[in-house]
């Protein structure tokens, strides 16, 4: 009995350490990005371009995470039953980085401006779609120290991009040189990308699964970044500026608690026993609570925050303070609730939810931004993903097993 409290104990102690070593990096890379790269970039350029560089890295964040995270986690999900190969995943990402490029290039065009700004944003487009996907390296055998250093090497090349660009006045160098840098340090201390091509018998249902995810994926960071082309479209470029900075603490959370949501899949995907109805209750009662926390701590937090780095804005935003986190919030708790639901689903649910969430999104975002700007904007979205929240959970509560049996993290 001493022996198995003790072995809980410790296995509790690995994971609370894991945690906080992947929140650190990732911590980190977000201090580097919201307190100084962004803030300077847009004291430098002003509200009107910084407004361009944002809907350009619209593409980035909704194309990158969803192809990148989607192989890497159909390659998590999927090492139980298959015996993956790394090529097989890394022809998976070619495909879509080709994909990727193709789309943002065609829909973006307008604000691309001759051939080396396609060069530079296909460029930033590749690098951060691998470097997604090159996570798994370190998930995949729990360690954890090393993805840390991956999320600091990151954090510096941003920094020295930093340094391009006052040099070069081409706000891509940035993220090229962030990307490239993590990418190079898991290139010398990992196995994902050697050898490179090697693929294995189960090459298909690596394809079927990372697609499968990619498309369940790209519907909930188009959600994410909503704001930025929707009020482009209707509103301008000022009023993308304005929406980012007043939910740019919500939006961060998605990104800080993505360490969370990887140790969860890691462990859970190691066990072969399933989540019993009650025991997903109380998992997705303490994210919520969570949640909650932190919006109680945003709005002590980000008036402040944006009187520093966004001083220009304060005034037309100040309003918007509170609608617009809590709706970035409630999209945190449905993510990470969703994290656990696909540990016992099959993927088709994530495309389901997704694509039922993404459309009420377009139509009420678009019917109440155009009543009401980007107020209107910013209810829509506490409405959608409220609706997203409690439909996630009705799925995990139908799908949970009915059977007592206890969960073991290893």
């Amino acid at each position: 009995m001493l022996k198995k409290i003790g072995e809980e104990n410790k296995n509790s102690n690995k994971i609370i350490s894991n945690w906080l070593l992947n929140f650190s990096g990732i911590a980190i890379m977000n201090a580097v990005l919201q307190l100084i790269i962004f803030p300077f970039l847009n004291r430098q350029i002003g509200s009107e371009k910084f407004g361009i560089v944002l809907y350009l890295m619209a593409f980035v964040s909704i194309m990158s995470p969803s192809f990148g995270q989607a192989a890497m986690n159909a390659r998590l999900v999927g090492r139980r039953n298959h015996d993956y190969k790394n090529g097989d995943f890394n022809i998976v990402l070619l495909l879509f980085c080709f994909i990727t490029i193709a789309i943002t290039l065609i829909t973006a065009h307008s604000v691309l401006n001759g051939v080396l700004s396609n060069l530079l944003m296909s460029g930033v487009l590749l690098l951060t779609t691998w470097r997604y996907y090159a996570d798994v390296e370190f998930r995949m055998n729990l360690s954890f120290n090393k993805y840390f250093f991956y999320y600091l090497i990151l954090s510096i090349g941003y920094i020295l991009g930093y340094g391009f660009y006052l040099l070069t006045s081409s706000w891509y160098l940035i993220f090229i040189t962030g990307e490239l840098a993590a990418l190079c340090y898991v290139w010398f201390i990992g196995h994902i990308f050697k050898p490179f091509l090697l693929k294995g018998k189960d090459k298909f249902s690596a394809l079927k699964a990372s697609v499968t995810l990619a498309l369940s994926y790209l519907l909930f960071h188009l959600s994410l970044q909503l704001d930025r082309i929707i009020l482009k479209s209707l509103i301008g470029n000022i009023a993308v500026s304005e929406y980012f900075v007043v939910s740019l603490i919500g939006k961060a959370l998605v990104l800080l608690v993505s360490p969370l949501n990887a140790i969860i899949l890691s462990y859970l995907s190691r066990s072969s026993k399933h989540i019993d109805r009650k025991t997903f209750g109380v998992y997705s009662g303490l994210i919520i609570l969570g949640c909650m926390v932190f919006l109680a701590i945003c709005q002590l937090v980000v008036p402040v925050f944006i009187r520093i780095l966004y001083p220009d804005m304060y005034e037309n935003i100040k309003n918007l303070i509170f609608i617009a986190n809590l709706a970035q919030i409630l999209s945190v708790a449905s993510t990470t609730v969703f994290v656990i639901v696909l540990t016992f689903t099959k993927e088709i649910w994530q495309v389901i939810l997704q694509l039922i969430h993404i459309v009420l999104f377009v139509i009420i975002s678009i019917i109440l931004t155009k009543l009401n700007g980007v107020e209107g904007f910013a209810i829509a979205a506490l409405i959608a993903n409220t609706i997203r929240l409690v439909s996630i959970i009705l799925v995990g509560i139908v799908k949970a097993s009915d059977r007592k049996e206890e969960l073991e993290l290893i």
